[in-house]
């Protein structure tokens, strides 16, 4: 009877790991989704022309639809994207998954919503994106 009971816990435990790494991946797909239709819109924009220099010099690409920021004093940003970096031979790395967020403290109110698109044009740029040490700001 003992056994039973470890065999239908560990099939409860099973089952929940499941569904949220399910839940998971349908929110990673949606990211990737939602980075790919702003990058699509970039591009093919009619008002706007994308240098092709500017991607053809690009170390990294990274997309971030719906950078949220708020602010009353003290202000935070937070958003989830993709992005995407040359590799030795030239050609675009897989995506990988990639969080901006940061706080501010000072004379602000307000918020917003914007889809960011970021051109890292040297490696050194590239490399301080993967350590996390990328800062992005703005007066």
């Amino acid at each position: 009877m003992r056994t039973c009971k470890i065999v239908a816990v560990a099939a409860v435990v099973l089952l929940l790991t499941s569904a949220l790494a399910l839940a998971i991946d349908k929110k990673l797909i949606e990211r990737v989704e939602n980075s790919g239709e702003v990058y699509q819109q970039l591009i093919e924009a009619p008002d706007q022309v994308l240098p092709e220099r500017l991607l053809k010099d690009a170390e990294c690409v990274a997309v971030i639809p719906a950078l949220k920021k708020g602010a009353f004093i003290f202000g935070g940003k937070h958003g989830k994207g993709v992005v995407s970096c040359r590799n030795d031979s030239g050609t675009w790395s897989p995506l990988s998954f990639l969080t901006i967020s940061g706080g501010s403290f000072g004379l602000q109110i307000g918020g917003q919503s914007s889809d960011v698109v970021l051109f890292i044009m040297s490696k050194k740029g590239a490399r301080s994106l993967v350590r996390s040490e990328f800062t992005l700001g703005a007066d």
